[in-house]
């Protein structure tokens, strides 16, 4: 994994170390032309409804059952 550690207002290593926060949530998405995947890293995570939703049917398709 990179560690941008040159920008102060970008404490990812903090993060990563903190043992508080033991969950990361992480999101892919469009923009423009690229694609951008975000970390987010929390002391507990509430799984939404809709991403559950999300989630079962990328299971469906990419992981399909033998």
């Amino acid at each position: 994994m990179f560690v941008d550690e040159t920008f102060g207002g970008r404490p990812h290593r903090q993060n990563l170390l903190n043992p508080n926060l033991n969950h990361v949530g992480v999101y892919t998405c469009p923009h423009g032309d690229q694609r951008f995947t975000v970390l987010d890293y929390s002391g507990k995570i509430e799984l939404k409804a809709a991403a559950q939703d999300e989630i079962n049917v990328l299971l469906r398709k990419y992981h399909p059952k033998i």
